[in-house]
């Protein structure tokens, strides 16, 4: 087999850099292990920014800036050509905060639309963050791909990449070689552990960081912002499903649920929502997240092997981070780079 370009990894960060290409007339081999979009993709709540931007450096806030914009425009473009709603929603996050002075200065200072809410304990809504639903784009997108003729193979491992004089000229899979000369490394929490022993070296440093979460059905009461206290989030759905997290737990390849989790992300929904004493816990799940140094991802190429490039170590907003972040590799795959800001450039330094 033979293809121009390998991505390795089918979450949403290869699910989008597949997209991308494909659009640019490029017709990648899009490799999962097991089923695309089933691991931290699958399991994320699907906000569109970092919780409390004003926490976060410029390199992470570059990054998700308009997520929210390309996701609308996407949206409608999946919901005509695949019949799947992602449920895209700007509707809001209402923070309560001891430090709402501070806040608003930032948000003030960043352009960032927020309403004064009354109330104990003090709080802000930003009005502009938006959400979707991470399942249904998974399914979305992968039939997109599919429309747009790219090779999915699922179920499929790669053991070794196959260099030459330090150039990418394959990679050997459960399923055979395939030839190519461009390698995407898109492979979120594994990134460190399944990457080919032959580039070992010089691997960003990626560590899994699970996190659990709860959904409840049957509230008493319609949600209709995102909400976030003390480190605890709700995200209202549209069918009336909350969704409750998350946990942030170092615990390695562990990825089971626990009950003392799920108690706790009860107890806290409840400290936030009163009202929600009555509603039953529907779902209860857990995921890998990669996190990375600084929570800041690896982009571009590798500086030794030619034809090797990284998208990878995106944690908590690998969803808000995708378009910008494969626009970036994208950008490097096609114009090595040369149409990039330096600080889009930065990004490619190995952690």
């Amino acid at each position: 087999m033979k293809s121009d370009i390998v991505i390795v990894g089918g979450g949403i960060i290869g699910l989008y850099s597949a997209y991308l290409l494909a659009l640019r007339g490029i017709k990648p081999t899009l490799i999962d292990r097991g089923d695309f979009g089933r691991e931290s993709t699958w399991a994320a709540g699907g906000i569109l920014t970092p919780l409390l931007p004003w926490d976060y450096p410029e390199k992470i806030l570059f990054l998700t800036r308009n997520a929210s914009s390309i996701y609308q425009n996407l949206a409608i473009k999946l919901l005509d050509d695949t019949g799947y709603d992602i449920e895209h929603w700007v509707c809001g996050l209402t923070v309560y905060s001891n430090q709402i002075t501070y806040i608003k200065d930032w948000c003030n200072q960043n352009n960032v639309h927020y309403n004064n809410e009354d109330g104990y304990p003090p709080q802000i809504h930003l009005i502009d963050i938006a959400q979707l639903r991470t399942p249904i784009l998974i399914k979305a997108l992968v039939k997109q791909l599919q429309h747009l003729d790219v090779k999915l193979i699922n179920n499929t491992s790669v053991t070794q990449c196959c260099i030459e004089q330090n150039k990418i000229v394959g990679i050997e899979t459960s399923i055979g070689m395939i030839n190519t000369s461009n390698l995407i490394w898109a492979t979120g929490a594994w990134a460190s552990i399944i990457n080919p022993e032959n580039i070992q070296p010089r691997t960003p440093v990626i560590e899994p960081i699970k996190g659990q979460m709860i959904a409840l059905e049957n509230c008493p009461v319609q949600l209709n912002s995102i909400l976030f206290n003390d480190g605890h989030y709700l995200i209202p759905r549209k069918d009336g499903l909350i969704l409750a997290g998350s946990t942030l737990e170092n615990v390695g390849f562990e990825n089971s649920i626990t009950d003392a989790a799920k108690e706790i992300l009860w107890k806290r929904s409840i400290e936030i929502m009163p009202e929600l004493t009555t509603c039953n816990i529907a779902y209860h799940w857990a995921g890998l997240r990669p996190g990375s140094k600084n929570n800041i991802p690896t982009i571009g190429p590798h500086p030794d092997i030619e034809g090797l490039f990284y998208n990878i170590g995106h944690f908590r907003y690998g969803i808000a981070m995708a378009p910008k972040s494969c626009e970036i590799l994208t950008n490097w795959i096609l114009n090595d780079g040369h149409d990039l800001s330096e600080l889009e450039k930065s990004y490619s330094q190995l952690n």
